[in-house]
């Protein structure tokens, strides 16, 4: 009996100290995701950039759960697509910025507003899952919903079964939540940004092409005004150049990009040229799959580091329609300021044009009039009729910047060429008739 008593004695002290185990790992389980909670509430709302705070909520989550792979998909505009903005465990290179449309256990918790756990992922999906995801055994996905609308989804992944527990599914809403309040600050955020941006925008316009400029220049600054107003990394402006466009202006543009746009791009490689002519906007988020790109424009692009583009028609005459474009490193939806803003840079470059037109012809007026004057002070010291002659042609050729030019004397009833300049003119010095 003594023994007997010792063994439930025993059994007690052990079913205690398993019970206290028990309840101190679920309070180490409970500190630890309280945790992690304030973690991912610090991180919402110390960061406002959203890229940024998704990184860094995908690696709390991921750490928290002890997930292999953790992602998040937020919805393109038009809300038929996602894109992935941020992976833990998972290559940078194939995941970040590709879109899918939803599907498997991205559509069954879009779709019930409500976290899904996903055992044997990999042979129950459907459709099956990418190269990259295809080995997880389970996933769990959450919905972003912000004011009862879906914006994305949180998902994490486990090569191993049974490491993730439907009870955990709560907590992977709670994260998500917190990525929906993380959308909507940087959103807020982005949109006083952008608001600063373009009146920043507008300023510099004002600056950059309210002064007169030699048309070279003005050019030049209507590229970069262009590109600081719009956030863009590189401004170009094009040309009408024959069948196509040549580069007449440009700023921040690689030497090898600008080298290749000097040469020039045929006039259907692009739709700059008709839509200048239209006096249109061209936008493009996206240009690897922008088919009104050729395939040979895209790659140079691409090949630069350019990913999108917005373009605004410059007037430079009656005729003449040039194109002023600003490149993005990134793909990017451009929303109505962004429309409005190119619009406004359009208008000031016809008059920042028209004051270069006149800057240049008062230039152009001024020159003419020293040079005559200097001509005629030489001419006026020196009586030697042929040296006056061969000074007048050089200076006739040197003022209209031509390459050659050719002085004819009438004598008698034939005009005879007595004096000539340029590098194959010499030979018709004597020469008659017309």
């Amino acid at each position: 009996a003594g023994e007997l008593s010792v063994a439930e004695a025993v059994a007690g002290e052990v079913g205690l100290a398993i019970h206290a185990a028990r309840l101190l790992d679920e309070d180490e389980r409970r500190l630890g995701l309280q945790s992690a909670l304030l973690k991912a509430a610090q991180v919402v709302t110390s960061d406002l950039r959203f890229e940024s705070v998704l990184r860094r909520l995908v690696d709390e989550v991921a750490t928290l759960f002890g997930a292999d792979a953790a992602d998040c998909w937020i919805f393109q505009p038009g809300r038929d697509v996602l894109r992935c903005r941020a992976v833990y465990g998972l290559p940078e290179e194939d995941e970040l910025g590709r879109r899918i449309r939803p599907a498997g256990t991205f559509a069954a918790a879009i779709e019930s507003g409500r976290p899904v756990l996903k055992r044997d992922f990999a042979h129950t999906e459907d459709p099956p899952p990418s190269k990259n995801f295809a080995a997880f055994e389970e996933v769990m996905v959450a919905p972003i919903t912000w004011l009862g609308e879906v914006r994305g989804v949180l998902g994490v992944c486990s090569l191993e079964a049974g490491r993730f527990d439907s009870s955990e599914l709560e907590v992977l809403d709670a994260f998500a939540r917190f990525a929906s309040l993380a959308s909507h600050n940087a959103e807020s955020f982005e949109e006083r940004e952008r608001q600063a941006q373009i009146q920043q925008g507008f300023y510099r316009i004002a600056e950059v092409l309210g002064s007169p400029l030699s048309l070279a220049e003005t050019l030049d600054a209507l590229a970069e005004a262009a590109a600081e107003a719009l956030g863009g990394d590189a401004g170009v402006v094009l040309e009408p150049d024959g069948d196509g466009l040549r580069l007449a202006g440009a700023y921040m543009l690689p030497e090898g990009l600008a080298d290749r746009l000097s040469k020039g791009l045929p006039a259907t490689a692009t739709p700059f040229l008709a839509a200048a002519e239209e006096e249109r906007i061209v936008s493009s988020t996206g240009l690897a799959d922008d088919d009104r790109f050729d395939e040979a424009t895209r790659a140079l692009l691409a090949e630069h580091g350019y990913a999108a583009l917005l373009s605004a028609p410059v007037q430079r005459g009656v005729r003449d329609s040039a194109a002023v474009v600003v490149l993005f490193r990134a793909e990017r939806a451009f929303s109505d300021d962004d429309l409005a803003l190119a619009r406004h840079v359009s208008r000031a470059a016809r008059g920042a044009l028209e004051r270069s037109q006149l800057f240049e012809a008062e230039r152009r007026a001024r020159g003419l009039s020293e040079r005559l004057a200097t001509v005629g002070a030489r001419l006026v010291m020196n009586l030697d009729p042929a040296r006056v002659l061969e000074e007048v042609v050089h200076e006739a050729a040197a003022l209209v910047e031509a390459d050659a030019a050719v002085l004819r004397v009438l004598e008698g009833d034939e005009l005879v060429v007595r004096a000539a300049t340029g590098s194959s003119a010499g030979p018709l010095v004597g020469a008659r008739g017309g």
